[in-house]
């Protein structure tokens, strides 16, 4: 019974060449359309953190997860999200860059503001994560921007 709940599962996600095609598609559009596209995806998804308008990019908001010490408090927290980039080609079309990001918090006081330092996704434990969650954002991008996909010859 696991086995074909699991394999349900499976039949229902993209295929690894749709992913594929999703992160390395091409667009006729101007960068700004295509950002705003790749924004309201991400919002969608996880939300949108800073915006940088003038170099066509943006952050994601952060997930947060954190390792339990021995009296169930957090003893590590970590977070992880995207930067998505939007950049032009020498033939004038866009393509958008989603970058993984992970940092680890320096501060195990539950009372004291964190600081963060940029580390690894695995490091933290993230890796996995931070992967799939690119693949479906660049799927939700592109299922946004496939209007103006340019197709290979």
């Amino acid at each position: 019974m696991k086995f074909l709940v699991l394999a349900a599962l499976m039949a229902c996600g993209a295929s690894g060449s749709e992913v594929r095609q999703a992160q390395v598609a091409t667009y006729a559009a101007s960068p700004k359309r295509v950002l705003q596209a790749a924004m309201e995806a991400a919002n969608d998804l996880y939300g949108v953190g800073g915006v940088d308008l003038e170099h066509f990019k943006f952050v994601t908001k952060s997930f947060f997860t954190s390792e339990l010490g021995p009296r169930g408090w957090a003893s590590e927290w970590a977070r992880g999200g995207w930067t998505v980039e939007v950049h032009t080609t020498d033939s004038g079309h866009s393509v958008v860059v989603i970058t993984p990001h992970a940092q680890r918090s320096l501060t195990s006081c539950k009372r004291c503001a964190p600081s963060w330092v940029d580390v690894p996704p695995d490091d933290v434990g993230l890796a996995q994560d931070l992967d799939l969650g690119r693949d479906r954002l660049a799927l939700a991008i592109h299922e946004r921007a496939r209007g103006w996909e340019v197709k290979a010859p």
